[in-house]
């Protein structure tokens, strides 16, 4: 009887054990990032990440510049807010998201509404689709712009609560 109660003590102690480890490792966040390049001359580009509703995601400026107007409009980087803009840089004439600088990098989640990213966005995702980028261009007048930026994208997928483990049932004496 004694080594009866000591194999179901070690079963229940096994179970506990795994059913905590299997507990805890689902508590890890799953996250990924990308790196990907902008285009000034491109209208929206699929940036090839797919978030799904609910993620966490971070888009993050990290390098470059671009210009609406080549050799007219100083460079600038994603918050597109260059030293002496000139008064059309926000000129409500047809741009994908009004009220803000041409020269800002703006993204929206599959076919959603567009929204301002400039240097950095973090945003709960209410639709699933991949992330598409651009500057905030007229797409008639794309052509006469220059340069590319590099934007970081990542994702924390929301973790799920777990269930507690529960315990192996153990046989009475």
């Amino acid at each position: 009887m004694e080594k009866s109660r000591s194999l179901n003590a070690f079963a229940l102690l096994l179970a506990l054990c795994c059913g905590l480890s299997l507990y805890a490792g689902s508590l890890s966040a799953n996250s990924m990032s990308s790196t990907v390049t902008v285009s000034s001359t491109q209208g929206w580009q699929d940036m090839n990440y797919y978030v799904t509703a609910g993620d966490t995601v971070t888009l993050q400026y990290q390098s470059g510049t671009w210009t609406e107007t080549n050799g007219v409009v100083a460079p600038t980087d994603a918050d597109g807010l260059p030293a002496n803009p000139p008064g059309y840089l926000y000129c409500h004439c047809g741009e994908p998201l009004a009220g803000v600088s041409t020269q800002a990098l703006i993204g929206k989640v599959g076919d959603g509404a567009p929204f301002l990213v400039g240097d950095q966005k973090t945003f709960t995702a209410t639709s699933s689709g991949d992330i598409f980028l651009r500057m905030n261009d007229r797409d008639v007048a794309l052509g006469d712009n220059a340069g590319a930026l590099t934007v970081e994208i990542s994702a924390v997928q929301p973790t799920p609560t777990p269930a507690p483990p529960t315990a192996a049932p153990t046989a009475t004496p």
